[in-house]
């Protein structure tokens, strides 16, 4: 029986939930609050899905398409994807940066964010076993390379936890968070 990591948090917040939350303070709530809330919905959205979910997924095609030798214009589209998100991904981090510099106790907040998706960070979904030639470990270790690089972008501590439970390939699921 392979083990389980246990998230501290229950569910985790939809990106509506989170985006709701950000501009439920506008323009009554305070200035902190609604910093924190953009906080949050920019380390969900920008670090968190486009910073390290997406990206290696991304590579993993044009590594995948360049092994095949097969589908050149997927393989250049998803190039295109990647300057793309790059450019949202530097937006967000660089925001985040400002205001975790402007108040530390943010960095808080994106722990909270990650922690909260925990769970699709440390497994794989199926789709991703079933790729011929797939290089599992090489694909988790790319998603700690750019969990690593959006800490560093953002200024704050990666959960070293959390980078034990990507690489650790015995774990497939965390108990309470539901892939999304």
């Amino acid at each position: 029986m392979n083990p389980v990591v246990q998230s501290s948090t229950s569910s985790a917040p939809t990106g509506l939930e989170l985006c709701t939350e950000l501009y439920s303070h506008e323009p009554d709530g305070t200035e902190a609050e609604l910093e924190r809330a953009f906080v949050a919905f920019s380390a969900a959205y920008n670090a968190f899905v486009e910073g390290v979910l997406t990206m290696p997924s991304y590579e993993i095609v044009i590594y995948t398409t360049d092994s095949w030798d097969a589908f050149p214009t997927l393989r250049q589209g998803f190039r295109l994807i990647l300057m793309d998100e790059g450019r949202h991904i530097t937006f967000g981090t660089h925001a985040c940066k400002l205001l975790i510099e402007k108040d530390p106790s943010y960095e808080e907040e994106v722990h909270r964010v990650f922690d909260a998706y925990r769970g699709n960070l440390v497994g794989l979904v199926e789709y991703q076993k079933a790729v011929p030639g797939l290089d599992l470990d090489k694909y988790q270790t790319m998603k700690v390379r750019h969990y690593r690089n959006r800490c560093r972008e953002m200024g704050i501590t990666p959960d070293e936890t959390l980078i034990e439970q990507i690489l650790d390939p015995s774990i497939d699921f965390v108990v309470g968070v539901e892939a999304g």
